[in-house]
């Protein structure tokens, strides 16, 4: 949903809006006169999403606007006649609301988040998990088991999302992309550990490679491709193409030209490739059924569905990854307070809850090459009102 509001005097309505542009989505905002429909651009698109708008003055907005290379929403003022464009805040926390006050005073609501990057030892016979915490900061994402045992995992500590490295005692990470720009996912290659990854280096998310040591960047797409997953010969990529226009599953070579191939036509999401290569999981709406989200299971040379998997518990996580040992899925089960991993047996047997995840959000999770240990990362957030004075100085 696209923010709106009446300016003071009711002779124009803000309004975000995106535009679609040879680089992806991207959003400004428009201003329209409500009594005969015409509208001018106040600000040309440049932000990835912006999510609260409000008018300080007759002349004057103020917003909430994430970018591409920082998705942390941040606030900024606009000019609608000079159009002159102004940053309030840079800070590492983001913000979600804001309100203004006659006086040009702005109410907002800071999200402060801290991530966790958790391992714990993985019995699929157990009820529970005993996590151990290996390090801590402000924003972890995405995270994968190195060939040799090692974690990798995407952070933002050096200002832009990067692929770090750290050993599973936690001590000494190490950084290992320099200007990646890490979007939505990356994979460990398992034939020699080369990397995969989502970034928006050309304007737009496509995957790009780099090998084990994060060197050597180089694209292998150039659609709106996020999610990569590797086959298990390495050979192969299985990626999400789309985010917004209808996505699909598609397929591409490891070598610099391969041409991408579609596996699956119809609506699908955050595909996973099984340990033997065979199959590929991927979340799906079933309205062909009762509109309900299930996971849809293909093969992975034709695209054919094999079967279907109902959640036996309410899920609202787009959160999955395949065990090692092929026999069941994972997928993350959150109750708005604590969180759960839920295993889902690929032959249709009885689904298992293990407990004691942690509080927050699971950002990304994934399983040692023997399936014996566990690592994910999870963010619990708070939020706090905050209130901003002479917005208009600034």
């Amino acid at each position: 949903m696209r923010p709106a509001s009446w300016s003071p005097g009711g002779t124009e309505i803000a309004v975000a809006i995106g535009y679609r542009t040879s680089n992806g989505l991207k959003t400004g905002i428009l201003l329209v006169d409500p009594n005969d429909g015409t509208s001018r651009v106040a600000l040309e698109p440049e932000f990835a999403s912006i999510h609260s708008l409000v008018w300080l003055d007759a002349e004057n907005l103020a917003f909430v606007a994430a970018g591409f290379d920082k998705p942390t929403g941040q606030i900024w003022t606009l000019s609608t006649k000079s159009a002159h464009l102004t940053r309030v805040t840079n800070d590492l926390q983001g913000y979600l609301w804001i309100s203004a006050s006659s006086g040009g005073d702005l109410l907002t609501v800071q999200n402060n988040s801290v991530s966790r990057l958790n391992i714990a030892p993985f019995d699929d016979k157990v009820h529970t998990l005993r996590p151990r915490e290996m390090l801590q900061e402000t924003e972890l994402n995405s995270v994968a088991f190195t060939l040799d045992g090692d974690i990798l995992y995407t952070s933002r500590a050096s200002g832009t999302c990067e692929i770090w490295r750290v050993s599973p005692n936690g001590g000494d990470p190490k950084q290992i992309t320099v200007d990646a720009r890490v979007r939505k996912g990356f994979a460990v290659s398992p034939r020699d550990g080369s990397l995969v990854f989502s970034s928006n280096r050309g304007g737009r998310p496509a995957l790009w490679a780099a090998d084990a040591e994060g060197k050597n960047l180089r694209p292998l797409t150039d659609g709106e491709d996020v999610f990569p997953q590797f086959a298990p010969d390495g050979r192969s990529i299985v990626f999400q193409r789309g985010s917004v226009d209808f996505p699909t599953v598609w397929r591409v070579g490891t070598d610099v030209g391969s041409a991408p191939i579609q596996l699956v036509r119809q609506h699908s999401v955050i595909p996973i490739v099984s340990p033997n290569g065979s199959q590929i999981a991927f979340y799906f709406m079933d309205l062909k059924a009762d509109g309900a989200w299930r996971v849809g299971i293909v093969s992975a040379d034709t695209g054919e569905l094999i079967s279907k998997l109902s959640f036996p518990v309410p899920v609202s996580e787009r959160r999955m990854s395949w065990h090692p040992s092929g026999t069941f899925l994972g997928q993350i089960v959150n109750n708005g307070d604590t969180v759960s991993l839920l295993l889902l047996p690929t032959d249709g047997g009885k689904a298992q809850v293990i407990s004691r995840l942690g509080h927050g959000r699971v950002n990304s999770f994934g399983w040692s090459t023997d399936g014996k240990t566990l690592v994910y990362s999870l963010t619990a957030e708070t939020q706090d009102a905050v209130l901003l004075t002479k917005l208009l100085r600034y």
